[in-house]
């Protein structure tokens, strides 16, 4: 396999080194006072030299200059500018430092040579960080404002992890199950259009790596691709070294009618003769070639290193990502297989945790896999992981969500912004249209088109600006089967400037389209707006709120009277339960490439009954507003997370200043929203033990449920296998049995160990494992606080009248059905008296399987009447609560005291919080 290849983009120019001057010219003509030239950005690697000259224009040659400085960037003519230079007489100035570790030094020999009318850039060293300052050029009476903006970084090592398993060949449509291999291999569904995943990643990745170019590049930035499937050895096994690391120019020459080295690579056959592999699916194969080959298992070396992993599927062999334990381990260790847990490799180790890892799925048999990714995905932001997937019957996204969407993820640091995205659907003699108002100072603007069918290669483009064509202004275009470019480097186009409307036309040509969806983005490098949509916490439950998030400056100041928005885009029901429910007799077996039930009935409905999936596909889409809470912060609330999957945030941002005219920002974010915690009491279950000495065999089975938030009962549903352990004993497999059930074979040298269940990080169970049938209480301590009057009766009575009561108590349920309750007391009377006491309670509690329960308790304590000794007594006490959620209870309790001497009885009525620790 061939070397490979490069990165880095978002902000402009060309690299400087010790090897090379680079340089930069002003523009020969006027520009104050109505705008500034385009603004010079430029790519620094930290810690290495730098020497750039700035040269004067030719018309400058014979007559005197001068230099203006400011020390940031400006918009405005003239600006406050200091002058640092008259030309007329031969002498030089520098100041130090303008920007950072930069130095500006002024020449302007006598002689009239322009090469000597110039400023020369330098440092010895260069600091981290991103620099930007203005120069002002004066001659012939007129003034010229230049811009320059230095993004000062640590070079980047980049690793594409590509999925080269057998269902790859499949349509996007298409099931991989059937009686070839895979099923999809040799048929077509898809209308008589092959779209083949493969062929879509090869473009997605070809246009991925044509928006990189030497302006936008270190030559220390380096690519990688490794390929990975089964990963077995065996013969059809894609797991390889594929790209080694390798610079831009390695990585893209020679072109092929915009066919990059590594679209070549993917299109040539590997060893063994058939296109793709025979031998499943190994996520973690290829994640441990990536740490350990290429990046040496460390992500040290001053450099900047990021993974983008995708696949079309399961991990269903070979070396194995954990799916489950405590929180912060899913999807961070490899296991040497799915039955042997040896941890090969920790993402979490010290010498690794830094290396940043972006996945991207299509077509991924239910939510076990898509859970599975987003564990995997860690971009140093915990709460919002890069994950990049399409939502269901959306397939044909995946090539804008790797291509468009990751890539500006990845460098979003260095500006890339997506500005809108538009769909239409294109059929005969229609043109697909959308206008885009792109705001002053940006220093590239991007268009791409990405359709559904190969026709990309045969539509007609037109870009307008304000209504002027300016399509042959472009400064570069690529197009394959699927996607069509168009880059307009500003900084490149004399008098021209990014702020307007622009229009991006796609119009039909020889008739080809017939209903097909195309989408058209407008992307906007742009270092004078920060724009970021997150969530308070990605890890989202089914019931728990989204809380949604977006921040917006421009020129360093917050923006505060934006428009912001947050789509929510979810799957229309939750197909865990579908799956479980449905029943299908006959399943075909397993493969390597459907190696889950979940996969299995899944690929069985896409094929035989796609009627069965229509709820599930038919997205149910809500917008919210989000409301400015200060410091350029909007934020929202979207409370109807109900289903489990993935779901699609479109975040939205519109908003007019002064400074920079209109913006206009867009962000996805793709998050997985995981089942609500599994209540073990409404899980069906049981366990039957043997004895073989020495040992005891124990066969568990078990259907996770849990409680919908309209109430009803909802099944985890098949494919989660993977994500349940059993702690304490020896785990040899577990069955999914296709119902949402699951049987767990186990042995240990005790008839009846303690044991933890989990299911993925939700610990459902710790115990005796014989008593896993029965009821439980998973939190056993909590405290409550309580609030109400008093009721004097007895000698009392005749004394006293009511009054307040107020009482804390600590319990801990060390049965199902039995609690003890400590509980103390402040118990007022009327007029001026009370009565202090502590209570002991058991108590019992009825129908501990409902969310409103009732209980009765009988307990003694210590009391201490007002003027009178300690005396002990007695309670009886009834009560019932309505639990919401896990943790929470609220409750109306009825107590008795009786303190026989000195002969005191008074009951309560009091309401109670209560709060499971």
């Amino acid at each position: 396999m061939k070397n490979l290849i490069t990165l880095f983009a978002s902000s402009i120019i060309l690299l400087c080194s010790t090897m090379l001057q680079a340089q930069e010219d002003f523009l020969a003509t006027p520009v104050c006072p109505d705008t500034v030239q385009n603004e010079f950005v430029k790519h620094l690697e930290a810690g290495t030299p730098a020497n750039i000259i700035i040269n004067v224009p030719a018309a400058a040659a014979l007559v005197p200059i001068s230099w203006g400085y400011s020390s940031s960037t400006t918009t405005a003519c003239p600006g406050s500018f200091t002058n640092k230079l008259n030309g007329s007489t031969e002498q030089v100035e520098s100041i130090e430092p303008p920007v950072g570790f930069i130095t500006l030094t002024f020449n302007s020999p006598t002689g009239g040579a322009v090469s000597g009318k110039n400023v020369t850039l330098s440092s010895p060293s260069l600091t981290e960080g991103e620099y930007h300052f203005s120069l002002k050029l004066t001659y012939g009476g007129a003034a010229r404002i230049k811009s320059f903006r230095f993004i000062v970084r640590k070079p980047l090592e980049m690793v594409m992890l590509l999925d080269r398993s057998g269902s790859m060949e499949c349509d996007l449509d298409e099931a991989a199950s059937g009686a070839t291999w895979p099923g999809c291999a040799t048929s077509n569904t898809g209308g008589g259009v092959d779209n083949k995943r493969w062929d879509i990643l090869k473009s997605s990745i070809n246009n991925f790596v044509n928006k990189l170019d030497g302006n936008h590049t270190l030559s220390t930035d380096l690519m990688s691709v490794v390929y990975f499937s089964g990963g077995t050895g065996v013969q059809g096994s894609i797991t390889n070294d594929a790209m080694e690391f390798a610079n831009i120019t390695t990585f893209q020459l020679p072109l092929n009618a915009g066919q990059t080295p590594i679209y070549q690579e993917m299109s040539t056959a590997p060893p063994g003769g058939v296109p793709l592999a025979r031998d499943g699916t190994s996520l973690g194969e290829g994640m441990y070639k990536t740490i350990v080959d290429r990046f040496n298992n460390t992500d040290g070396g001053g450099k900047r290193k990021v993974v983008l992993l995708f696949t079309d599927g399961e991990q269903n062999t070979g070396k194995w990502f954990n799916e489950s334990g405590a929180i912060g381990t899913l999807g961070k260790l490899i296991q040497t297989s799915s039955t042997d847990a040896s941890v090969l490799l920790n993402l979490n180790n010290a010498a690794i945790d830094d290396i940043e890892v972006y996945t991207a799925g299509v077509n991924l048999p239910g939510s076990a896999a898509e859970s599975l990714l987003r564990n995997i995905a860690d971009n140093h932001t915990p709460a919002n992981p890069s994950y990049f997937s399409v939502m269901p019957g959306t397939e044909s996204d995946f090539s804008s969500e790797m291509s468009l969407k990751a890539f500006n993820e990845i460098y979003n640091d260095f500006s890339p912004q997506c500005v809108r995205a538009d769909k239409f659907t294109m059929n005969y003699n229609t043109t697909a249209q959308a206008i885009y108002p792109i705001n002053k100072s940006v220093n590239r603007v991007i268009f791409e088109a990405y359709f559904d069918a190969p026709y990309a290669n045969n539509a007609n483009y037109t870009i307008l600006k304000d209504g002027v064509d300016v399509t042959n202004k472009v400064s570069r275009k690529h197009m394959n089967d699927y996607i069509a470019t168009f880059i307009f480097n500003i900084y490149e186009i004399p008098d021209f400037t990014s702020d307007g409307n622009w229009t991006f036309k796609v119009a039909n040509s020889d008739d080809i389209f017939n209903n097909n969806k195309i989408t058209l983005f407008a992307t906007a490098d742009d270092h004078n707006i920060e724009f970021n949509g997150y969530l308070d916490n990605g890890r989202i439950h089914v019931g728990q709120p989204l809380k949604a998030n977006v921040s917006l400056s421009a020129l360093g100041m917050p923006v505060t009277n934006a428009v912001v928005t947050a789509t929510i885009i979810k799957p229309g029901e939750d197909l865990g339960n579908l799956l479980a429910t449905t029943n299908i007799n006959n399943l075909a077996p397993k493969t390597k490439e459907i190696g889950t039930c979940s996969a299995q009935k899944l690929d069985y409905l896409e094929t035989n009954n796609p009627t069965a999936l229509t709820k599930w596909k038919n997205l149910e889409q809500n917008t919210i507003q989000l409301v400015h809470q200060g410091k350029g912060i909007y934020s929202g609330t979207y409370n109807d997370v109900d289903v489990t999957g993935n779901y699609k945030i479109i975040y939205s941002a519109k908003a007019t200043t002064g400074d920079i005219g209109q913006i206009e920002r867009m962000k996805d974010q793709t998050i997985h929203v995981r089942f609500a915690p599994i209540n073990i009491n409404l899980s069906a279950r049981s366990i039957k033990s043997s004895k073989d000495n020495p040992s005891y065999y124990h066969t568990i089975n078990f259907t996770p449920t849990y409680k919908a938030p309209d109430g009803s009962t909802r099944l985890l549903g098949p494919g989660y296998e993977n994500a349940i352990a059993l702690e304490n004993t020896n785990v040899s497999h577990v069955d999914d049995e296709c119902n949402g059930s699951y049987t767990i074979y186990a042995n240990s040298n005790r008839k009846n160990p303690n044991v933890r269940i989990w299911v993925a990080d939700d610990k459902v169970y710790s115990g005796p494992i014989q008593r896993f049938p029965e009821l439980y209480i998973k939190r056993k301590w909590n405290v409550s606080a309580h609030g109400g009057i008093t009721n004097p009766s007895g000698k009392m009575d005749s004394l006293y009248s009511s009054g307040s009561s107020a009482e804390l108590d600590l319990a801990y349920r060390f049965h199902p059905r039995f609690s003890a309750e400590l509980v103390g007391g402040y118990y007022g009377f009327k007029p001026n008296y009370q009565i202090l006491g502590g209570t002991g309670y058991v108590k019992a509690h009825l129908n501990t399987n409902n969310p409103l329960q009732v209980f009765i308790g009988v307990g003694g304590g210590v009391y201490k009447p007002k003027d009178l000794d300690i005396t002990s007594g007695y309670s009886i006490r009834l009560g019932a609560e309505r639990f919401f959620g896990e943790r929470f209870s609220l409750g109306l309790d009825l107590a008795g005291f009786f303190l026989p001497q000195p002969d005191l009885n008074f009951g309560i009525i009091s309401g109670s919080i209560r709060y499971k620790l």
